[in-house]
């Protein structure tokens, strides 16, 4: 599997970004999983790093479709659009398994009769765990669409956290709490497992 899983950190710089993520997380996963640091976003724009390790599959320039970022003073900072992209990624429409209709919805509004028909639809003798799972992921992609449209709106300053510290999922982990730094950044680790 390959995947990009963001990392919000602070740090003095783009290059202090790359080797503090890269220090954390040095335990993490098994031979099978390897990682690249691909784009490294700014949020004041100052220190953008197009891409950090020359083999990663994600830069800075792939989140600019329209290749005029640069030259449109207007248009959003790499950092906005890295935030924009880890939500459209992460965000992705819910899956509500064992349902009749059994499709993904976009509606971050789970109601009380999709869980009464997942609980319905469920042997608590012989997948009670599994149930206890199911209903556990679903309230939390539940939480983290409505924090997007809330960030998205303005009403949420903090940037959503999506399959946190999975860095084999796509997803968005803060770490910014672990690291001082000048500035925040938002890395694009490159995953391989």
């Amino acid at each position: 599997m390959h995947n990009v899983h963001f990392i919000l950190l602070s740090a003095d710089s783009a290059q202090e970004a790359a080797e503090s993520l890269t220090d954390e997380i040095a335990s993490w996963g098994n031979e099978n999983n390897w990682r690249s640091i691909g784009g490294i976003a700014s949020e004041d724009g100052s220190d953008d790093c197009e891409c950090y390790d020359s083999h990663a599959a994600w830069t800075l320039k792939d989140l600019d479709k329209d290749g005029d970022l640069e030259a449109d003073a207007t248009r959003k900072s790499y950092f906005e659009l890295v935030i924009e992209y880890a939500i459209r990624e992460c965000g992705s429409p819910i899956y509500l398994p064992y349902l009749p209709d059994a499709k993904p919805t976009s509606d971050p509004v789970i109601t009380l009769e999709h869980v009464q028909t997942l609980l319905k639809n469920y042997s608590v003798e012989s997948s009670e765990p599994e149930m206890l799972r199911t209903l556990a992921n679903l309230l939390l992609s539940t939480k983290q669409l409505i924090d997007a449209a809330r960030f998205k709106a303005g009403l949420l300053k903090s940037v959503p956290s999506f399959n946190e510290w999975a860095f084999d999922t796509t997803g968005l982990t803060d770490m910014s709490d672990l690291f001082t730094g000048e500035r925040r950044y938002l890395v694009m680790l490159d995953m391989h497992s």
